[in-house]
């Protein structure tokens, strides 16, 4: 495979990955924007159950939420960026509809089926977040969901494998790496098509631990090439 071995948890800063913020909403709403995609910050303990974190909630049942889309973690890094692209938006964490706002993990840096501990819960990287047009409308900005794209400043989802107590200033501490090559970066570049390394898209369509509706999606572009 071309894509490089992540090694840790550490980003630009190195230190101990910990929880910055924590974000729920329940939807709100009328006719063709009823989302819960505007997160309020949470203070003090919340649970972690097994396909949600206490007091969120999802509109779209369909293509958000579930045990592989529990929480959605996104990195605090990210936005210094954000802010020099749109300076007018008040960027702060949960913009993005993220449960967890976190220091050091990245896409670049977290790989798919990473087991992380939080408090008391564990969790596991189960596959990127797929920008959709709710980000667009929530910052009615056009185009904005093409650069989370482009950028690949996506953000990933967990599942949770033990459900606890989670709250902010909690590190997050890797137990467990399995696929060392297999980066959100990565996983991201195959679906865009930045990555056509035939090898990448084989070993994600082979990894247990990404989720299913991400190996069906790339199964049939693998079965292609294969035909080919």
């Amino acid at each position: 495979m071309s894509a490089p071995a992540s090694t840790s948890l550490c980003g630009p800063h190195p230190g101990p990955a910990r929880i910055l913020t924590v974000q729920v909403a329940m939807p709100t709403g009328d006719g063709d924007f009823f989302s819960a995609f505007a997160k309020q910050p949470h203070h003090g303990d919340v649970r972690l159950f097994r396909d949600h974190l206490e007091g969120d909630g999802q509109a779209d049942r369909e293509h958000h939420g579930g045990p592989d889309k529990a929480m959605l973690v996104y990195a605090s890094s990210h936005y210094p960026l954000w802010r020099e692209e749109f300076p007018s938006l008040p960027w702060q964490g949960g913009s993005f509809g993220e449960n967890l706002t976190v220091s050091e993990l990245t896409e670049e840096t977290v790989c798919i089926g990473d087991v992380l501990t939080i408090g008391s819960a564990l969790v596991q990287v189960s596959q990127p977040r797929i920008p959709c047009w709710k980000i667009d409308r929530r910052w009615n900005r056009t185009g904005l969901t093409d650069r989370v794209r482009e950028t690949g400043r996506t953000g990933f989802y967990v599942r949770v494998l033990r459900e606890g107590s989670i709250r902010a200033e909690m590190p997050l501490t890797l137990l467990e790496r399995t696929e060392p090559e297999l980066t959100v970066a990565l996983a991201n570049d195959v679906l865009t098509g930045r990555c056509t390394s035939p090898s990448c898209l084989e070993a994600l369509v082979a990894c247990p631990t990404l989720a299913t509706t991400w190996r069906d999606m790339l199964a049939p572009r693998l079965e292609g090439r294969r035909s080919s």
